[in-house]
């Protein structure tokens, strides 16, 4: 018996009109179709396959990552199609991809990309950006703005899942911690809670690559929308010492 592989993925993008959409990505994004069962139908271009499901209502965008190669070329044939997503156009992001996105009929946002080669002996410096919550905010969340907030929220996943060496880390809810902390007198005490003590505590972090401290920022900027902070801290090993960031 031969041993089991995955072979491929194939997302499954919520419509509202299989019909429409297929018209959508058939005549301006170039991709195939493969067959329509009533509200389901399925798309191709070369290798790459999509499904698309009109019969489960979206509760939101879906994000799709390509890599690609000729990313220019195609950026501008849909240019032509008028199909980029504004806010996302064709650049050169600080963590070595080139990419663009466009949004179809259901706003499903489909990002293509292609790694970016660094200069000769180019090192990219890297930061550390800690995210906080502030205690209660969640729960004040209206329903109708959480389908924005999870395609931010996917979005910011999609930028740090791209870069080579880069984390996102959540922590456990502020109040699981503990706080060990050394007085002037050489007394150690443990506490519950944050070292803050108070209603922002840090929820996470996340490790990125960036040219500058202002690059860093901007990240930090397009990843903000839940009341709180992003704190941009530049990573760096002290002179003598091994570094401890470590790459994959």
């Amino acid at each position: 018996m031969s041993p089991s592989r995955i072979e491929a993925a194939i997302p499954v993008l919520p419509v509202r009109d299989v019909s429409k959409s297929l018209a959508f990505y058939a005549e301006r994004l170039g991709f195939e179709r493969l067959f329509e069962y009533g509200p389901y139908a399925g798309i191709a271009r070369g290798p790459i396959e999509l499904h698309l499901d009109g019969d489960t209502p979206p509760a939101g965008p879906i994000s799709v990552r390509f890599a690609v190669s000729g990313v220019d070329e195609l950026y501008a044939k849909l240019q032509k199609q008028d199909v980029i997503d504004p806010a996302e156009p064709l650049e050169t992001r600080p963590f070595g991809m080139r990419q663009f996105s466009v949004r179809d009929l259901d706003r499903n946002r489909l990002t293509f990309a292609q790694p970016v080669a660094a200069a000769a002996g180019e090192e990219k410096r890297r930061f550390l950006i800690f995210f906080t919550h502030v205690d209660g905010a969640a729960q004040k969340i209206r329903p109708e703005d959480v389908p924005g907030m999870m395609e931010r929220h996917a979005r910011w996943q999609s930028e740090t899942d791209a870069q080579a060496r880069s984390s996102l880390v959540y922590l456990a809810p502020a109040a699981e911690a503990r706080t060990v902390r050394l007085h002037p007198d050489g007394r150690l005490d443990v506490s519950a809670g944050t070292f803050a003590g108070g209603k922002e505590a840090i929820g996470g972090f996340t490790i990125i690559e960036a040219d500058s401290l202002e690059d860093a920022v901007e990240t930090a900027k397009r990843h903000r929308w839940m009341l709180g902070a992003n704190e941009v801290r530049e990573l760096k090993t002290p002179p003598g010492l091994a570094s401890w960031i470590r790459t994959r």
